[in-house]
C-alpha cells in the first residue's frame, strides 16, 4: 500500500544523528530525522531535536576550561550531522514549544542528486486514515561513536542509515492552542521523532514529535496504550509560512 510513498520518501527524508562529549570523555548519541522542504536547505522536523541542538552548540561555547571542579560533565565537543555527511553545520533555526515543531536550515546546502523536497498534503485528513510514519529507529552503532582530535565523532559502517516504517491509523485530532497534533493508534518510535506521516501517495500530513503512553484503567497495574502524536500539516503549513518559507504541497 505505501510501496511508492517509501520510494519518493527515501529523497526527502534523512537522519539527524547529534554526537556530543564531555569533559571526562563520556560519549553521547542520538538520532532522528528530518524532512527536506525546498532546496535552499530548509527543513522541518522536531522541536526538541533542534532545541538540544542549540543547547549543546551554546554549551561547547561557554565552555571555561579553568573553571575546575565545576566543569563536571560539561559539553567540550559536539556534533549534528544532517544525512549525508557533506552536509554543512546548521545556519538558522526556529523553534515552536507548544507544538513541538522545527525549522532549521543548513549552511552551505547542496542537494545531492537524489535529493527532493517533500510534498506536503493541504486538504482535509481523516479520522480512520491510515498513514506510513517513517524515521530511524533500531539503527546499530549508533550508541558507539568514536571521537579524535582529528577526526572529531565517528561511526564505523553507519552511512547510509536504514529507513524504519510502520503503520498509524489516524486515532484522532488533539487540539493546541496554537494548532493541531494528531494521534495514532500505534506509537512513534525513539528514532522516529522528526520524521514524516505520510499518505499512500507519499504526501507529508504531519511530523512525529512525541509518544504518549495511556493507562487504560482495568484491574491489572502498568497497562497502557502507547499512541504516537505528529504535528498536524495544517499546523506545520501555518508554520512555514509565518517565517516565509517556500514548499510545495497540494491535494490527494
Amino acid at each position: 500500500m505505501f510501496q511508492n510513498a517509501c520510494k519518493s520518501m527515501i529523497h526527502s527524508i534523512f537522519p539527524i544523528i547529534v554526537s556530543s562529549r564531555t569533559n571526562q570523555g563520556k560519549i553521547n548519541c542520538s538520532i532522528g530525522a528530518g524532512v527536506m522542504v525546498n532546496k535552499d536547505g530548509w527543513f522541518v522536523t522536531a522541536g526538541h531535536i533542534l532545541k538540544g541542538i542549540i543547547e549543546l552548540s551554546e554549551s561547547v561555547k561557554n565552555y571555561d576550561p579553568n573553571l575546575g571542579k565545576r566543569n563536571r560533565k560539561r559539553i567540550t565537543n559536539f556534533s549534528p550531522v544532517f544525512g549525508d555527511v557533506k552536509f554543512n553545520h546548521l545556519s538558522l533555526a526556529s523553534v515552536h514549544e507548544e507544538l513541538d515543531l522545527g525549522i532549521g536550515k543548513i549552511e552551505g546546502y547542496h542537494a545531492p542528486v537524489k535529493m527532493n523536497p517533500a510534498f506536503f498534503r493541504n486538504d482535509e485528513i481523516e479520522q480512520g486514515e491510515l498513514l506510513c510514519r517513517m524515521g530511524y529507529p533500531f539503527v546499530d552503532g549508533i550508541s558507539s561513536p568514536t571521537w579524535s582530535k582529528d577526526t572529531g565523532f565517528y561511526f564505523a559502517n553507519l552511512f547510509p542509515v536504514p529507513m524504519f516504517v510502520n503503520d498509524a491509523l489516524v486515532s484522532r485530532f488533539f487540539k493546541l492552542d496554537s494548532g493541531l497534533w494528531i494521534e495514532t493508534s500505534s506509537p512513534g518510535l525513539q528514532g522516529q521523532s522528526g520524521g514524516p506521516l505520510v499518505d499512500e501517495g507519499g504526501k507529508v500530513c504531519g511530523i512525529q514529535v512525541n509518544t504518549c503512553h495511556y493507562p487504560l484503567n482495568f484491574k491489572e497495574k502498568n497497562e497502557f496504550l502507547n499512541v504516537g502524536r505528529a504535528v498536524h500539516v495544517k499546523s506545520i503549513l501555518d508554520f512555514l509560512d509565518r517565517n516565509d518559507i517556500t514548499y510545495e504541497a497540494g491535494s490527494r
